[in-house]
């Protein structure tokens, strides 16, 4: 089961640095890890973004 189709993601940094993120997929989780990484599991695969 899917939890939506994500296709911008706006994050802001601790810095307060603005970043956009285009990713068109599937999205079945979003886990933010202690490094401060976003981990995104989707359909085809296992993304991870530095934020």
């Amino acid at each position: 089961m899917a939890l939506g189709r994500l296709n911008i993601v706006e994050l802001t940094a601790d810095s307060g640095a603005r970043r956009t993120i285009h990713l068109d997929a599937e999205i079945r989780g979003l886990v933010f890890t202690d490094s401060g990484n976003l981990v995104v599991g989707t359909a085809q695969g296992i993304v991870v973004l530095e934020v």
